[in-house]
């Protein structure tokens, strides 16, 4: 019985390929049953089965962890105050331009600031340029300078763009510190205002907000912030180049964010990183903009 029940001639009947599929096929399944045996003898697996059956707990998952942060923004995340502090003093960008050496400053606004504000946001002709409506440079139309710098909030500052022309300084535009949170590192940046005679445009025109930004991320950065980041109107092409040429990237557009004008505004999110910023990026927009001392060349 067994065997002799299957005929002698099964296998010498078949065709070669036939056979050479078979013991192949063989093959790879005592090569599979091989193979994943070693493995789990390998893998301790036959080993903490052993010990389960013999009633000893298992031993804890491996925990994964994250690298520490460098000390530098340890020291700095434990230090930086609720309320970003840059405008304490004075931060300057210059570069020299065709006619004079331009210059700019930014530093906290205050309330005696808001008649010097009020008067650049009027809307009347000044400084080179003639009238124009003052809610046009305003996202959300010009507010009260009180109320703009309340705006900012108890996490974050308010802060005047300041031209300075043989030593006299005169405001020209607003910004804002927003959303600052020390204990990330990360703090939001609104450009608010520019009067239009400062407006950027074409290469001949002022660079009064690119140096404003560039002096305002490279002070933040310098005081251990890891990341900068806006939300922009969407529409707000002129503005958008603003900051995409300072090296901030877009991460995003939010769509129906704000209400403006009675109308849906979207936002588009920008960020800039400090590792970009020291990275390179600071040394090369600092050679474009000719910003004054000039950057040190790597070593």
């Amino acid at each position: 019985m067994g065997l002799d029940l299957l005929p002698t001639h099964v296998f010498t009947s078949l065709p070669q390929p036939q056979l050479i599929g078979i013991a192949a096929g063989c093959s790879v399944f005592v090569a599979t049953i091989l193979t994943v045996g070693v493995l789990l003898v390998q893998g301790g697996s036959i080993e903490r089965l052993k010990k389960e059956l013999a009633g000893e707990a298992p031993p804890p998952p491996p925990t994964r962890t994250q690298p520490r942060l460098v000390d530098e923004l340890l020291a700095a995340a434990a230090s930086l105050p609720a309320a970003p502090a840059l405008g304490a003093a004075a931060v300057a960008a210059a570069r020299d331009g065709d006619a004079r050496r331009v210059a700019v400053d930014v530093r906290r606004a205050t309330a005696g600031d808001d008649a010097a504000l009020a008067l650049a946001a009027d809307g009347a002709a000044r400084y080179g340029h003639g009238p124009y409506r003052a809610g046009d440079v305003w996202f959300d139309g010009a507010p009260d300078p009180g109320a703009w710098r309340a705006s900012a909030g108890a996490d974050g500052e308010a802060l005047t763009i300041g031209d300075v022309v043989g030593g006299a300084r005169r405001v020209v535009g607003a910004l804002r510190l927003l959303r600052n949170r020390p204990r990330d590192l990360v703090v939001g940046i609104a450009l608010d205002w520019l009067h239009p005679a400062y407006a950027p445009g074409g290469e001949d025109a002022p660079r009064t907000a690119d140096l404003a930004l560039y002096a305002t991320v490279d002070a933040l950065f310098a005081a251990g912030y890891r990341r900068v980041d806006c939300l922009l109107p969407a529409q707000d092409l002129g503005r958008r180049r603003v900051f995409e040429r300072c090296g901030f990237a877009l991460e995003g557009v939010l769509k129906k964010y704000w209400v403006a004008d009675e109308r849906n505004r979207d936002a588009a999110a920008y960020a800039l990183l400090n590792t970009d910023w020291t990275g390179g990026l600071k040394r090369r927009r600092a050679a474009a903009l000719g910003v004054d001392p000039p950057p040190t060349p790597p070593t």
